[in-house]
């Protein structure tokens, strides 16, 4: 099988000898997979899950192993790093990217604190893009499927002058929604609506060094999203929220109905009956410039970022024809990073020594509107400035024996600034002519409303090579996260509750990598054990949704089977299991060690590809799966919150002529049409659960060209 190049320890490696749990996705793999945003990655990726708790595009969730934050809150950032081109992308709306013209992603499992940018206590997400190259080409590709969605995107580039050279990509899509809507004279939800451009320069400065430019944007033109399959729901005499059963009258409404009145008659996932008010609105700018080059005998990489994002979005909350209650999110982030690397190989030593700064300002706003009642607006605002120093160093003490030690130095400074109005549920409240309902930042708490913490990261691991063949590993690393603040959504919020600190973890682990029979197989396996100080785990509680603190444990591993038995047949399987709890958790039936959110006790992933020759033309065949057992979707568990345990399958059947450069191809995607259920609220206040699903089956066709 072919040589795998992977990033993971910041210089270009075989996958085959690096001692981390590293899944990569070539570019070509990710095209056919069907991969077109940043969340597809986790159909082929074992322990990862990523997907939105809306069920759409306006944010991501990224879990690796069991280890998630499922803070909805723009100023959140997640325990689990992404990075697009070496750039790390700090909000939830801003994870949910296009993804166009890759070189590859690589999935990173385990806590990554001594190397990259943004220390990450969980795992990390890098997406490459491909850079211009000193001979032409290229490619155009279209598709036309389901629900009359058609795409576009291509990518040309080449050399412009002796030592410059360009690449320009692009991409758009759009197409109807996927969510029916059975209420009369409303419109479906989940459109498809975005495009992008992105721009990159290459420089040669003189013989060692080189730099990139990089600018891009990527919109999302206001579009019909932003609305729930909703479930009446009641809270039973032992505090725990139930479904509303279809022959019981709960609320004196009728029987099965929720306070208003609705039962919803379809038991279809992708099909409700709401208002069709919802949108998403959002929009990001980025601008790198990297430079390259030698000093000495060591090598020195500077990375400059800037990017502006900006999110207005609106859901109906409580996904029924009635008029219950909205929920408005958005605003603006502004982030600013610098980068420097130094780095060497003398042979058997081979060392990373660097320093990282970050700010980012975001102001940000909430609205909770309950339709009569009342209005809740919180405008909050939160500065994050950070920087670090890190090193490691990787030597080979004894023959094929080597010994990684890294650490990390990160100071974090945060200043949070949240004012809630309070004001009628009508559409003439004003928050700017209102005094603040709550309050909190430095005027009003100080100190309170200010955190500045430096903590260590680090590492030390010891692997075994005897042969090209074999590599056994085993390691202990520590990593870290900040503290930060819960922005309430309508006053409710305890201000003893509105600072969270930050978590700490210890994690074990050991591995293997082998390629058996003269290359036709490779095996990937790991174990790991965290032992979690003050984790922060996200609980959502009504209109109170917050981050605290708790220790936890995790415990678990994956077992990776890449093989081509055949010519022409290529066979790859995953699976994980995971064992984890939050412990000392305060539910209704007390307190108790519970699952953490978002964390399938097993899940399984597979990828089969054949190819044909029938004279000069290449037939393909595709299929692939993944699985997930069952898990939650809140730390305080319920009937409502639960997500069942669900397969997927897609295939893929293409026909061209690969000395051509094109190709023909059919695709549908979830083909078995499973409603798999991927976040759930408990919203049993208002009388209601509401949940968010995947799209239903989806199929088309499409055309590549290469040049």
């Amino acid at each position: 099988m072919g040589e795998i190049i992977v990033t993971a320890q910041r210089r270009e490696q075989s996958i085959q000898r690096v001692g981390i749990a590293i899944t990569a996705l070539s570019g070509e793999e990710l095209a056919k997979t069907g991969v077109t945003s940043a969340q597809d990655i986790a159909r082929q990726v074992p322990a990862l899950e990523f997907d939105s708790g809306s069920g759409g595009g306006v944010n991501a969730f990224v879990t690796i192993r069991g280890v998630s934050q499922v803070d909805y809150s723009e100023h959140q950032e997640a325990p689990n790093a992404v990075y697009l081109d070496d750039v790390y992308v700090p909000t939830p709306s801003m994870v949910a990217f296009p993804v166009y013209d890759m070189a590859r992603a690589e999935a990173l499992r385990g806590p990554q604190g001594t190397l990259f940018g943004r220390n990450s206590t969980g795992g990390l997400l890098h997406f490459v893009t491909k850079d211009p190259t000193r001979e032409w080409d290229g490619y155009f590709n279209t598709e036309y499927g389901s629900f009359e969605t058609g795409r576009m995107e291509g990518a040309v580039g080449g050399p412009l002058a002796d030592g410059v050279a360009f690449r320009l990509a692009g991409f758009g899509q759009i197409g109807n929604g996927w969510f029916k809507n059975d209420n009369p004279g409303s419109k479906d939800s989940f459109e498809s609506y975005s495009f992008g451009v992105r721009g990159k320069l290459a420089v040669d400065l003189g013989p060692d060094w080189k730099a990139t430019l990089a600018a891009s944007i990527n919109k999302s033109p206001r579009h019909r999203e932003g609305t729930y399959k909703a479930y009446p729901a009641y809270v039973d005499a032992n505090g725990v929220t139930q479904f509303v059963p279809a022959n019981v009258d709960i609320y004196g409404t009728g029987a099965g109905n929720d306070p208003y009145g609705y039962r919803d008659p379809n038991p279809d996932g992708n099909e409700g009956s709401f208002n069709d008010g919802g949108f998403l609105k959002k929009q990001t700018y980025y601008g790198t410039l990297k430079i390259e080059g030698s000093i000495g005998d060591a090598t020195l990489t500077s990375i400059t970022n800037y990017t502006n994002a900006k999110l207005d979005y609106l859901e109906d909350s409580d996904g029924t024809p009635n008029n219950v209650f909205l929920f408005l999110s958005g605003g603006y982030t502004r982030q600013i990073s610098q980068e420097l690397r130094l780095s060497g190989d003398t042979g058997s030593l081979n060392w990373t020594a660097g320093a990282y700064f970050l700010d980012i300002k975001g102001s940000y706003y909430t609205d909770f509107y309950l339709v009569g009642l009342f209005d809740a607006i919180n405008r909050y605002k939160q500065k994050t400035r950070s920087w670090a120093v890190f090193g490691q160093v990787e030597y080979e003490f004894l023959p094929a024996v080597k010994l990684t030690v890294g650490g990390r130095y990160t100071h974090d400074r945060k200043i949070f600034d949240s004012r809630v109005y309070i004001g009628p549920g009508d559409p003439t409240f004003d928050p700017a002519v209102t005094a603040p309902y709550w309050e909190f930042n430095e005027a009003t708490f100080g100190d309170a409303a200010r955190q500045s913490r430096g903590d260590w990261a680090g590492k030390a691991q010891l692997s075994y090579e005897p042969s090209n063949n074999i590599l056994l590993y085993a390691g202990v690393s520590r990593g870290i996260r900040g503290g930060g603040f819960n922005a309430t959504a309508d006053g409710s919020l305890d201000y003893n509750d509105v600072q969270f600190g930050p978590e700490t973890v210890v994690a074990y682990e050991a591995g293997t990598k082998l390629r058996l029979f003269d290359g036709k197989a490779n095996v990937r396996a790991s174990a790991f054990y965290y032992d979690y100080s003050d984790y922060q785990a996200f609980n959502y509680n009504g209109l109170i949704s917050t981050v605290s603190n708790s220790d936890a444990y995790y415990t678990g591993g994956e077992i990776e089977i890449f093989a081509n038995p055949m010519q022409g047949l290529n066979i790859s399987f995953g699976v994980s299991y995971l064992d984890a709890k939050v412990k000392d958790l305060v539910t209704p039936q007390g307190i108790a060690d519970v699952r953490p959110v978002k964390a399938p006790e097993w899940s399984l992933n597979g990828l089969v590809t054949k190819s044909f020759d029938i004279g000069v033309y290449q037939l393909g065949l595709q299929y692939d799966f993944d699985y997930q057992s069952e898990s939650r979707a809140n730390l305080v568990q319920s009937p409502v919150t639960r997500l069942p345990a669900s397969w997927m399958h897609n295939a893929r059947i293409s026909f061209g002529r690969e000395e051509q450069g094109w190709e023909l191809y059919g695709f549908v995607r979830n083909f078995t049409d499973v409603d798999r259920r991927t976040f759930a609220y408990d919203n049993s206040w208002a009388g209601l659960a509401i949940a968010s699903y995947a799209p239903p089956r989806t199929y088309g066709v499409g055309f590549r060209k290469d040049f």
